[in-house]
């Protein structure tokens, strides 16, 4: 969000007011993953420049500092929970692609999967409307730094 505040239409005066680091670790438990970790950020991102999040849009995926999307464990169970819940458009990880072989065709024919690489893409993808300064997506388009 720090590196985009501009684009997103936040003044620049919130970067020296405010830091935000969510770290939420694994511990040992082995079940536990870093999936959240994308949509804590589109939860935070939604906060800070006011415009709701899609209400039916299930996010996954673990997001390092730089904003690089990473693989994560249990796509096909997170897939299969929200096709389940109705929930029928999703945002994951590039890198979890060869996941969803593993979905019954009928269910991975239902859902709109929006592969993302960086939270750039995911901008793209999660708000319920528009925030002003984010533009339309196009084909390869990308908010750049």
């Amino acid at each position: 969000v720090r590196s985009h505040a501009v684009q997103l239409g936040l003044a620049p005066e919130w970067l020296s007011k405010m830091d935000l680091h969510v770290h939420i670790p694994r511990a040992y438990v082995m079940q536990d993953s870093a999936a959240p970790g994308l949509a804590i950020c589109a939860a935070v991102t939604s906060l800070l420049v006011g415009v709701p999040l899609k209400p039916k849009v299930a996010i996954t995926g673990e997001v390092t500092l730089r904003g690089a999307i990473l693989r994560v464990r249990g796509i096909k169970d997170q897939l299969l929970a929200a096709h389940r819940a109705g929930i029928l458009e999703v945002v994951l990880p590039e890198s979890n692609r060869h996941d969803i072989e593993e979905l019954p065709p009928l269910i991975r024919n239902d859902l709109t999967l929006h592969w993302v690489k960086n939270v750039d893409e995911v901008l793209q993808h999660i708000f319920d409307s528009r925030p002003p300064s984010i533009p339309p997506k196009a084909a390869s388009d990308s908010i750049s730094p």
